[in-house]
């Protein structure tokens, strides 16, 4: 290593004036600027090229000095990923920076020049793809116009097809056009203007504006969709998309490969059926929105895709990214990820799980919509005694976490009515009997405590009885962190009557709907013979419950479910079930929700 009273002989760029110094003088200088340690400078700048740090800018780089840089160096103008001109800067004679104002001759080539084709082809078919990622910047499109200056690397006499060209400098913050340098204000032209640039050279700087142009609505058209594989058999009814919009989106969706239609979901063309009226809206409201099917095998191109966009819309329902062989896991991340990078995702999968569990239910207990005696169990032991406890009080909703449809919902009650008169005076005992009816299709069984216990945690053994549920329990299975749970609420008995779902275009209602179940049955999930009554969001006879939903507590949902920085889904639904005892005045109603559901609606 150098010895800190060797001499070095320097020059800098910027003029090309020459200083000497020792390797302590020059250290000095460059940590601390002008101090007694690093001798006398004439250099126009101040040193202190590491001050702050990392974080401040505060570097240097030392790279391999290239003697052939007195040859001069090529500057690289590109839009986007496109070459549009070559500048040969060559030093004046005794200097090595070809910066302006040094004397340095300027040489303009067209992009084709053949005695730079060995860069230029290394450049623009090997290179320039991996520059973003390289600097950390694969998320962000290649600068509309900037500047690469390459110097030679390689030793005198090296066949030109053979010669290494090394970047000097990347430049991207704003790049002058120089055949527009007439135009710029000067002692000696201090009323320069437009026309003051050659026609030639004007023509030259409008091509170079005119692909930008082109390049920049490259950028901005929708997003090059053709590496996914295609899916839907056509667009019907979709709107074209606007040719200038405000964003870009893509409405997400899975197709069933092994199931008939591609799922239970879809039209005869393989989209969603009600894919085209999303779409459409965003269409018609200046958006782009492009429809685009997820393959398991396509995982990494599809999110390469994705990340271009500024939002995504999941339509993809549960279940169905596992049935055609996926993982649902690994496509959430995918979209987590997706949300890390800025880009809008609804929902996103932490909505759709915090929203969708069931002891969301819990965690609004507190709301208007709320009840405060809604429990929540992650493990056996606090669910048996739990359990016994709210049952002897009153008959209960227990409703497991991972179901759909009513599977896994029961309504429960004690068979001999024995119940006590406040909560907590006593525990159902292992043998009391219980009613139970399952809601997805209102089939009723009898059991004792300790048989459905038993099924919920480990499902149908030698203790937990003959069910004749289509379930199979286990509903406590892998803990919290896998979805296992149950969830404890008070029965309300006017379940009979029905309950409202209200359908929500973000913090909007946009319609109501009645569900009556059944004569003798308690839920209204499609399938069990349910009437089903449209109204409109200002329907007169539940203006108490949407007045007090949207105006007290519609803004504390996403908070109270740890979805402070979320926001409120694009489409989603709220059901409600009355549970004020029948007698009381409209105004007075008390509805609790039943359940949240984004998932797909």
């Amino acid at each position: 290593s150098c010895t800190d009273d060797e001499v070095l002989e320097l020059m800098e760029a910027n003029d090309n004036h020459a200083e000497t110094h020792t390797v302590a003088e020059l250290i000095e200088f460059c940590v601390y600027g002008r101090t007694g340690k690093s001798g006398t400078w004439t250099s126009k700048g101040v040193g202190k090229y590491l001050e702050g740090g990392k974080a401040a800018g505060g570097q240097l780089v030392d790279q391999r000095f290239c003697p052939r840089i007195v040859e001069g160096e090529l500057r690289y103008n590109c839009v986007g990923d496109s070459l549009v001109g070559i500048i040969h800067k060559k030093p004046a004679a005794g200097g090595i920076s070809a910066v302006g104002g040094t004397g340095s001759i300027y040489t303009f080539y067209g992009p084709d020049e053949v005695k730079f084709k060995n860069l230029t082809t290394n450049f623009l078919e090997r290179d320039i793809t991996d520059i973003m990622p390289s600097l950390g910047l694969a998320n962000e499109p290649i600068p509309l116009w900037w500047t690469t200056d390459f110097i030679l690397a390689s030793p005198v006499g090296t066949p030109s097809e053979q010669e290494k060209w090394i970047v000097g400098e990347f430049n991207c913050s704003c790049v002058g056009i120089s055949k527009c340098l007439p135009a710029f204000c000067k002692a000696d032209t201090p009323d320069a203007c437009y026309t003051d640039i050659p026609a030639d050279d004007l023509a030259e700087a409008d091509r170079y504006g005119s692909i930008m142009g082109k390049k920049a609505l490259g950028i901005l058209e929708p997003v090059d969709v053709s590496c996914l594989t295609k899916v839907a058999t056509d667009d019907l009814g979709l709107l074209p998309n606007p040719k200038s919009y405000t964003y870009k989106g893509a409405l997400a969706q899975i197709y069933v490969r092994c199931q008939p239609y591609g799922g239970s979901d879809k039209s005869s063309n393989g989209h969603r059926y009600d894919s085209i009226p999303f779409a459409n809206g965003m269409i018609s409201s200046g958006m782009s929105c492009q429809l685009i099917h997820y393959l398991p095998e396509e995982h990494d191109k599809f999110f390469k895709v994705c990340s271009k966009f500024d939002f995504i819309i999941v339509r993809c329902n549960p279940g169905q990214i596992k049935a055609d062989g996926g993982s649902q896991e690994k496509f959430d991340d995918g979209m987590r990820m997706m949300r890390k990078m800025g880009i809008q995702v609804w929902p996103s999968p932490d909505v759709m799980e915090f929203m969708g569990a069931k002891d969301a239910l819990c965690k609004v207990a507190n709301l208007n919509i709320g009840l405060p005696d809604t429990l929540a169990y992650y493990d056996e032991a606090s669910f048996a005694e739990g359990f016994k406890k709210t049952m002897a009080f009153q008959p209960r909703v227990i409703k497991q976490n991972r179901g759909s449809s009513g599977e896994g919902i029961w309504i429960i009650k004690l068979k001999a009515g024995n119940y006590c008169s406040s909560y907590g005076d006593r525990s159902c005992t292992n043998d009391e009997v219980l009613t139970l009816m399952e809601a997805n299709d209102n089939h009723a069984e009898t059991h004792t405590v300790a048989e459905f216990i038993e099924f919920c945690v480990y499902g149908r053994t030698g203790k937990s009885g003959t069910w004749t549920s289509k379930g199979v329990g286990k509903y406590l299975e892998g803990g919290k962190a896998a979805g296992g749970q149950l969830v404890d609420q008070r029965f309300c008995p006017r379940i009979v009557e029905g309950e409202l779902r209200y359908n929500c275009v973000g913090d909007s209602l946009v319609g109501i709907i009645h569900k009556k179940p059944a004569a003798g049955g308690i839920s209204a999930v499609g399938g069990t013979g349910s009437i089903y009554t449209f109204y409109g969001p200002d329907e007169v006879k539940f203006k108490n419950l949407t007045t007090n939903f949207l105006e007290r507590d519609i803004t504390d949902i996403m908070p109270s479910l740890g979805l402070a920085n979320e926001p409120i889904p694009l489409w989603w639904t709220t059901d409600f079930i009355l549970a004020s005892p029948v007698g009381t005045p409209s105004e007075q109603e008390k509805w609790i929700v039943g359940e949240f559901n984004c998932s797909c609606v």
